[in-house]
């Protein structure tokens, strides 16, 4: 079965190409650990560009919109919660999903989101002692606040 307007349920949008960490053997970096600066830390998908390229339509067929972030974390992405509010606004009953860091936004940010029912995946390597060394300039107070 091909993907078509009428059976897309399912958007996994890329939210940005920035990040805040610089986590070994991600995508956002060559094999010698230097950047790719022609792929990443210049674009994020703008809210008003969803919107016209989106028919509410689809958006409200969707089961499921999320970000995994393979160049960017999506909440380095000034409009992320206001892209997942547009998408609950128009289908509440799509699932919202996310995958980040967690380390470069404030408690009020992840307030935001859990009150639209975003799902949060954390990806979290090991405890204070260790997540810095998997996730690069990931600060754990930044992370776990406490």
């Amino acid at each position: 079965m091909f993907i078509t307007p009428e059976n897309l349920n399912t958007i996994n949008l890329e939210f940005t190409d920035y990040c805040n960490a610089a986590c070994p053997m991600c995508s956002r970096f060559k094999w010698d650990g230097t950047l790719y600066k022609e792929k990443v830390n210049s674009n994020h998908n703008k809210l008003e560009t969803l919107q016209k390229n989106i028919p509410i339509d689809i958006i409200k067929q969707l089961k499921r919109f999320y970000s995994v972030g393979t160049y960017g974390d999506p909440v380095m992405n000034p409009e992320c919660v206001e892209i997942y509010r547009w998408i609950k606004e128009n289908n509440p009953n799509c699932r919202l999903e996310m995958h980040s860091n967690g380390g470069a936004r404030d408690t009020e940010f992840w307030k935001e989101l859990a009150d639209l029912n975003v799902l949060v995946y954390f990806g979290i390597d090991g405890l204070e002692d260790t997540n810095h060394l998997y996730r690069k300039n990931v600060k754990w107070t930044k992370l776990l606040p406490m």
